[in-house]
């Protein structure tokens, strides 16, 4: 009864998915910026799985600019999260960045080799900020919209090692003086993603045009870019409608890195058999690098493939290996001990009411005020019964 019963907790957390996501913490953090000589704000939301994880778990940053506007730091918040809930991309750190004077901030200097405030002030000081309490995994990514897009693009050009990519969104301030550096600094161009509005004098007649123009004297530049035109969109809507485009694009790789792993057919049935434990958890590992960084494994990736493995009993082994990695990388999470302790009630009461007890530890530390806390609990205590 216990085992089948999984297979309904792996229902229930999808269900759940959705509401969890809305609940993921938010700090905002003020601090004293050097290179500003005054006290910045900015504001980090941590993934949902986020308070379970150790310290092993490094997660990528996704950094918005011009986080003043609610307009657009929010659908940008929104898509990360629903991209992240549908798989697409992997749930990272957000981090706003709210600019207090837009316009001298970014504005983009003559000469290439001066360093703006802003740009020290997010691959320096924000960095320093973030290390103690958010780690990440190095990868870095950077949105920006008109005059941010433009400090995006210059930011990037002085440190292309720094960023993973950029998205630069109607950039029109000093743009061919900007691929020109690019060029001249060798950005590996699979970094820069630009998009532009529509041509109409409603949408975004003028940032096309500016974008046009520079775009017919460096056509390679161009061509070797992820370059998108929202040709139905206006100037402040190019950020909403690229987004989501991008995140795709740059992910998709990612996207699927895990379907090869223990595949299953439309009924859910594996094709084919898993190979050893160690020789499918190297795979996992494998699998898990994108972009020359390691990408860990998330909770709904670690459910996901073990349920694959449990579709045919011969391969639980394989299932409770992974759930025992899943205890290593989320110590904090009630359901992985639940898990295990379901796997130990035939040969091992005594693990399986160790488990149950830290399970409900957690769920009552953690889970207390969540919608599923009677269901869970209730659970465990069917659980205890067996064990006495």
């Amino acid at each position: 009864m216990y085992l089948a019963k999984r297979f309904s907790l792996f229902i229930l957390i999808l269900i759940s998915i959705p509401e969890d996501i809305s609940a993921q913490r938010i700090d905002t953090l003020d601090f004293f910026s050097e290179s500003f000589q005054t006290n910045r704000k900015i504001v980090v939301h941590t993934p949902e799985f986020f308070k379970y994880q150790t310290e092993e778990v490094k997660r990528p940053l996704y950094i918005i600019l011009d986080a003043q506007h609610e307009w657009l730091v929010n659908p940008a918040i929104s898509t990360i999260k629903y991209l992240t809930f549908t798989k697409e991309i992997p749930s990272g750190i957000i981090v706003e960045i709210p600019l207090e004077d837009r316009i001298a901030e970014c504005a983009i200097p003559d000469d290439g080799e001066a360093t703006l405030a802003l740009h020290k002030f997010i691959t320096e000081e924000v960095m320093e900020v973030l290390e103690p309490s958010y780690p990440s995994n190095g990868f870095k990514l950077l949105i920006g919209h008109s005059m941010s897009a433009s400090f995006a693009l210059y930011s990037l050009a002085h440190s292309p090692e720094f960023y993973s990519a950029v998205f630069a969104h109607s950039p029109m301030d000093e743009l061919e003086t900007l691929v020109t550096w690019m060029s001249l600094y060798s950005v590996p161009t699979d970094k820069i993603f630009i998009s532009v509005g529509g041509a109409h004098q409603s949408k975004d007649k003028y940032h096309r045009q500016a974008i046009e123009d520079v775009r017919k004297t460096y056509p390679g530049f161009f061509e070797d870019i992820e370059f998108y035109t929202a040709d139905q969109s206006a100037h402040n809507a190019v950020p909403l409608v690229s987004n989501p485009i991008f995140f795709t694009k740059l992910f998709q790789e990612y996207s699927y890195r895990f379907t090869h792993i223990a595949e299953v057919d439309m009924n859910y049935q594996l094709k084919e058999f898993p190979e050893s434990i160690e020789m499918e958890l190297n795979k996992i590992q494998a699998s898990s690098d994108f972009m020359d960084k390691d990408f860990s494994l998330e909770v709904s990736d670690i459910n996901g493939i073990a349920s694959r493995y449990l579709t045919n009993d011969n391969f639980s082994a394989h299932a409770l290996e992974l759930y025992e990695l899943g205890v290593e990388l989320y110590p904090e999470y009630f359901e992985f001990y639940i898990y295990l302790a379901e796997f130990s009630i035939p040969t091992d009461p005594k693990a399986a009411k160790a488990y149950l007890k830290k399970s409900k530890l957690l769920l009552n530390t953690h889970e207390s005020n969540s919608e599923d806390y009677e269901y869970f609990l209730e659970y465990i205590h069917e659980l205890l019964e067996l064990v006495k």
